[in-house]
C-alpha cells in the first residue's frame, strides 16, 4: 500500500556494484578501470557497493562528487599494486573550491592493502589540493595498511569522522574545524595522529582509540581545543622525531590553547623521552591519566615533560604506576609528574593537586629566592631555583606515600633567611593536613636538620598548615646564613 511505481532500470541505478562494470575482484585481474568507471557512474549521493573480492589496482582512484563507498566488511580488498607511484594516493575525494562544498563523502566496510612493500603515499585522502573543501566526511569500519605515507589525509574537509577503524596512521593539515578521531586502532610507522591544521582551527577530539604507532600517538603543531581522552597509547618506539614522545604539543604558527588530556593510559615502558611533551602551549589541563613506567631505556625519561613555553599548565590526578615508584632518587627523578626548563619563567607556572601520584616525588622551589655567596659552602649553580650543590646533597622533594595517606620528604634546600614562621613553600591540595584534624591556624610538626658552616648541625622543624603553608621554626640558632636545611626522614598525616 502506498508504493510508488518506478523501472527496473531506475530501480537498479539506486545503489552501483563495480562488478556492474567488469571488475573481477580475483586479485589478479587489474581492476582499476572498471572501478573507476563504477566510481563515475554513481550518482550525486549515491551509493557504490563494492562486493566481497579482492580487487587489484595499478593506480589512484577518484571521486569527483560525493557518494557513499561500502563493502562487505574486510572481505572486501582494495589490493594495491607494488608499482603504484609514491606520489599516488589509492582514493581521493576531491572537494570543491566553487563556493559549494562537497558535502557527504562516505567510505565503509573495506579493506585496503598493499598486494607487498609500502606503495602509493596515502591510503586514502579527503581533499587533494589546496582551497578544496569537504563538509561532513565519514571514515567508518574501514582498514587501511601501510602506504608510503599516512593511512589517511585530510587535507581541506570540515567537520570529519574517523571512527571504528584500523588505520596506519591520520594526517590532518589544512583541515578545518570540528575533526572527531573516534575508537580507532592507529598503528604504522608514522604517528597515530598528525594536526598541522589551518591556521584558527578548533575542535578536535581524539577519543577511545588503541594507538601502537611506531613515531608516537598525537603530534599538535597547529590547531586549538583539542582533547584527547580515554586513550590507551602503546606506541612502540620512536627513532627519528626529535620529540621522541607519545604526546607532543608543540605550537609553531601560534601558542595551543587550551588542550585537555585526560583520562588515557600511557605505557612508557618503549624508547621515548616522555609520555608527554608541552612546548608551546598555554592553559593546558592533564587529568586523570595512567601512566604505566616499567623500564626506562633513555636516561632522561620522564612521565609529563613541561618546558618554559608552556603557561598555565594544570596537572590533578595523574598516577604513576611500576617501577618510577621507587625510592631511589636518580629513578624517581625521571617520572616526575612536574618537570620545568632549567631556566625559571614566572610565567611557566604549574599547578599541580597531587592527588593519586602516590610514590611519585616532585621538587620543591623555595617561593623567595636567596641570594647564594660564591664563597661560602654551598656552590652558586643553583642559581634563581634555590638549589643547593654539594655533591652529597639532593634536591628538596615530596611526595605522597604508597597508601596516599602521609606525606613524605626528602632532600633539602637553601634557607637563606633563619627568620622563624618564614614561608618556604606552599603544599598543594592533597598534599595538606586534614581541617577535621587541624583548626585553619594549626599545623602539623616535623623535625628537621639546619646546617651552616661545613658540617655543624642545627635542630630545627617544619610547620605545615591545613592551607598549605610551609614555614620553618628554630632558625634563629643557626650562626650563619644562608644555610640550608635537610628535609629527609621528615612527614605528616593526609587524608583526602
Amino acid at each position: 500500500t502506498g508504493a510508488v511505481a518506478t523501472t527496473v532500470q531506475a530501480k537498479l541505478r539506486e545503489s552501483v556494484s563495480v562488478k556492474d562494470f567488469g571488475a573481477v575482484g580475483d586479485g589478479v585481474t587489474d581492476d582499476t578501470a572498471a572501478i573507476q568507471a563504477a566510481i563515475t557512474a554513481t550518482a550525486y549521493a549515491g551509493t557504490l557497493h563494492i562486493p566481497a573480492g579482492t580487487y587489484l589496482v595499478t593506480t589512484g582512484l577518484t571521486a569527483t562528487q560525493p557518494i557513499r563507498i561500502i563493502g562487505d566488511g574486510l572481505a572486501s580488498v582494495i589490493y594495491v599494486a607494488a608499482s603504484v607511484s609514491a606520489t599516488t594516493d589509492v582514493i581521493t575525494f576531491v572537494g570543491t573550491s566553487s563556493g559549494s562544498a562537497a558535502e557527504g563523502y562516505y567510505i565503509a566496510d573495506l579493506k585496503i592493502n598493499p598486494v607487498s612493500g609500502t606503495p602509493a603515499r596515502y591510503g586514502i585522502n579527503l581533499g587533494s589540493q589546496t582551497a578544496t573543501a569537504i563538509n561532513r566526511a565519514t571514515v567508518e569500519r574501514v582498514y587501511v595498511g601501510q602506504f608510503g605515507s599516512y593511512g589517511l589525509r585530510n587535507n581541506g574537509a570540515f567537520s570529519s569522522t574517523v571512527q571504528n577503524s584500523s588505520i596506519t596512521g591520520l594526517l590532518f593539515d589544512a583541515c578545518t574545524d570540528n575533526q572527531n578521531v573516534l575508537n580507532n586502532t592507529l598503528r604504522g610507522n608514522d604517528w597515530g595522529v598528525y594536526i598541522n591544521a589551518v591556521a584558527g582551527t578548533n575542535m578536535f577530539n581524539i577519543k577511545d582509540n588503541v594507538v601502537v604507532s611506531k613515531l608516537g600517538g598525537v603530534k599538535a603543531v597547529d590547531c586549538g581545543t583539542l582533547t584527547i581522552a580515554d586513550n590507551q597509547f602503546e606506541t612502540q618506539e620512536n627513532t627519528t622525531d626529535t620529540d621522541y614522545s607519545q604526546i607532543v604539543l608543540q605550537g609553531l604558527v601560534r601558542t595551543l590553547q587550551n588542550v585537555q588530556i585526560h583520562g588515557n593510559n600511557f605505557n612508557t615502558s618503549f624508547n621515548f623521552i616522555s609520555s608527554i611533551k608541552v612546548k608551546n602551549a598555554a592553559n593546558t589541563r592533564i587529568y586523570g591519566n595512567n601512566f604505566f613506567c616499567g623500564t626506562f631505556p633513555v636516561a632522561s625519561q620522564k612521565c609529563i615533560d613541561i618546558t618554559a613555553t608552556a603557561y598555565g599548565t594544570i596537572l590533578i590526578n595523574n598516577a604513576v604506576i611500576g617501577t618510577s615508584g621507587l625510592s631511589d632518587y636518580s629513578v624517581t627523578q625521571r617520572a616526575l609528574a612536574t618537570e620545568y626548563d632549567a631556566t625559571y619563567n614566572s610565567g611557566s607556572f604549574i599547578f599541580d593537586e597531587g592527588v593519586g601520584t602516590c610514590g611519585v616525588w616532585k621538587f620543591m622551589k623555595w617561593i623567595n629566592y636567596p641570594t647564594i655567596s660564591g664563597t661560602n659552602y654551598y656552590s652558586t649553580a643553583g642559581g634563581a631555583n634555590c638549589i643547593p650543590t654539594p655533591s652529597n646533597f639532593n634536591l628538596a622533594k615530596y611526595r605522597k606515600s604508597a597508601d596516599g595517606f602521609r606525606v613524605e620528604f626528602a632532600g633539602g634546600m637553601t634557607l637563606g633567611d633563619k627568620t622563624d614562621n618564614k614561608l618556604i613553600y606552599t603544599m598543594p591540595v592533597g598534599f595538606r593536613p586534614p581541617d577535621s584534624e587541624t583548626a585553619a591556624a594549626a599545623f602539623t610538626q616535623s623535625s628537621i636538620v639546619g646546617v651552616v658552616g661545613g658540617a655543624s648541625t642545627y635542630a630545627m622543624a617544619i610547620r605545615v598548615n591545613s592551607t598549605g603553608a610551609m614555614t620553618i621554626y628554630g632558625g634563629s640558632g643557626l650562626a650563619v646564613t644562608p644555610g640550608f636545611i635537610t628535609l629527609d626522614g621528615a612527614g605528616y598525616q593526609v587524608t583526602y
